[in-house]
């Protein structure tokens, strides 16, 4: 990328069963913006329709998933506090077995090649409006040689033909525009603070 400095964090969710990517943008790395893109994702699906309590959600042991490895094991991260409330499942993958995230790595390195690589960008908004048209690129026309060489629209109409292809439309954002939403302007250093009562 040229002349913009990029946020420093990308969250991706890979749907497998059709092959379709969605993600968003942020500064840091942690639980607070990944139940943000959770919930965005979530949402977004509600709104088409989807039965979130029959989403499972596989995960890595990245912090920004389960918060540190000395936490009570009693607590929830934000994130997982966010899967539990929409009653979904939550499967984490055993530690140092990353072949079982190949899938999501995979796509990592298509976007790197196809889109940052190769575009540059001279603000935010042609930043997110280039990867916004990647993402629409990405689930509606670039084919996937490992699924019959289609895109995942295809695959969509297939096999659920019930589901408007728009789900497959959601603009990737910075994360840190929804935190104000997500957590009533509470947020401080990453975690939600409740407001004190007097």
């Amino acid at each position: 990328m040229k002349r913009l400095k990029p946020p420093r964090y990308e969250y991706t969710l890979r749907e497998l069963s059709i092959r379709a990517s969605f993600y968003a943008y942020a500064d840091e790395n942690n639980s607070t913006y990944a139940s943000v893109f959770a919930r965005y994702i979530i949402e977004h699906l509600k709104s088409y329709g989807i039965n979130t309590a029959k989403v499972v959600w596989q995960i890595d042991n990245g912090s920004e998933y389960i918060d540190s490895v000395r936490k009570s094991i009693n607590r929830l991260s934000a994130f997982q506090s966010v899967l539990r409330e929409y009653g979904i499942e939550q499967r984490r993958i055993p530690p140092r077995a990353c072949y079982l995230q190949a899938d999501v790595e995979t796509f990592h390195r298509i976007v790197e090649d196809e889109l940052y690589e190769i575009e540059s960008y001279d603000n935010e908004i042609e930043f997110l409006g280039k990867a916004y048209a990647y993402q629409l690129y990405f689930n509606y026309i670039r084919k996937n040689r490992y699924r019959d060489n289609k895109a995942p629209v295809e695959i969509l109409r297939e096999r659920f033909p019930e589901v408007n292809e728009g789900v497959l439309n959601l603009p990737p954002i910075r994360l840190e525009s929804l935190l104000d939403t997500c957590y009533k302007k509470n947020v401080q250093n990453g975690y939600h603070v409740p407001k004190p009562v007097h």
